[in-house]
């Protein structure tokens, strides 16, 4: 019997562990928890780790990088790609998302007025998002695919990068929740696994379309629209600053990401000749 390897059973993994470190948090005494890992209000504790010389986040990230690697060539096939494209493919989207992901965050410390230094590390998520969205079609024209499969081609791997992110930013100890405080004890939920199960029942998601209307178009603006609510109301429980009309940036974004992915959709049931003839098929 073959059992295969679904983001759904990963999703129920992490979301057992979200609970566990939530459950130290909230009953046990503070700085004295079962798991000398943890830290503060019951979440990882920062630590300078790093694994083979690379520290934690960017290792988690180069991990996600590299699972896209046989989820692009396992694919090929099914959308009738060449190999070679199975490899450059993931190769593009890292420069593509990362670009996007640095370049929304320095345009919002700007406007914070805050200094931002050319390193590495600070990204806004939804930068990768938008980038894929906007940039997707000139890949596509570039290397002569359909930009309607190229967005369901995508939309995994997408996903995928932005689960290795986040759990890297679970690692890292960034990107927490907001302090609650119980009998003068502080207790913070593991914010980042809970997104890290959201995403993968995004990739679940994601994985369904792509069986059920494969080329369709569909697969990234559903999951983009997905991505968007759970972002937003996940954001309630991040201490991001709530400073926009009483919302966070990442609200804020996600209002935007919701807008796009309806558009999205519109366009491709308008122009998309494969979900015409999906359409027309269906009707006889």
């Amino acid at each position: 019997m073959k059992i295969k390897l679904r983001p759904a059973y990963f999703a129920l993994f992490f979301g057992i562990i979200a609970l566990v470190f939530a459950a130290e948090g909230i009953f046990c005494k503070h700085l004295q928890y079962d798991f000398a890992f943890v830290g503060y209000g019951g979440t990882f504790k920062y630590h300078d780790l790093k694994i083979l010389g690379i520290p934690i986040y960017w290792f988690m990230l180069l991990c996600g990088f590299a699972i896209t690697f046989p989820m692009s060539i396992l694919r090929c096939e099914k959308y009738g790609f060449i190999k070679l494209k199975g490899v450059v493919y993931p190769v593009i989207l890292l420069v593509i998302t990362y670009i996007g992901a640095k370049l929304l965050y320095i345009i919002e410390q700007s406007i914070a007025g805050q200094t931002v230094k050319l390193e590495l590390s600070g990204v806004s998520m939804f930068g990768a998002c938008y980038a894929v969205l906007l940039l997707t079609p000139v890949i596509a024209k570039i290397t002569k695919e359909n930009v309607w499969k190229l967005y369901d081609f995508y939309s995994p791997l997408s996903v995928m990068l932005l689960t290795a992110t986040r759990s890297g930013c679970f690692f890292n100890g960034c990107c927490g929740a907001i302090t609650i405080w119980k009998d003068s004890t502080p207790i913070i939920l593991p914010v980042q696994l809970m997104e890290v199960v959201c995403d993968l029942l995004i990739l679940e998601q994601c994985f369904s379309i792509e069986r059920k209307y494969p080329y369709g178009g569909f697969a990234y603006p559903v999951c983009m629209f997905s991505y968007s609510i759970c972002r937003f109301l996940l954001e309630f429980l991040r201490n991001t600053p709530k400073n926009i009309i009483f919302i966070s940036n990442g609200q804020l974004f996600s209002i935007i990401a919701v807008i796009f992915s309806i558009i999205l959709l519109q366009i491709n049931k308008k122009i998309n000749p494969i979900q015409q003839n999906h359409s027309r098929k269906q009707k006889r």
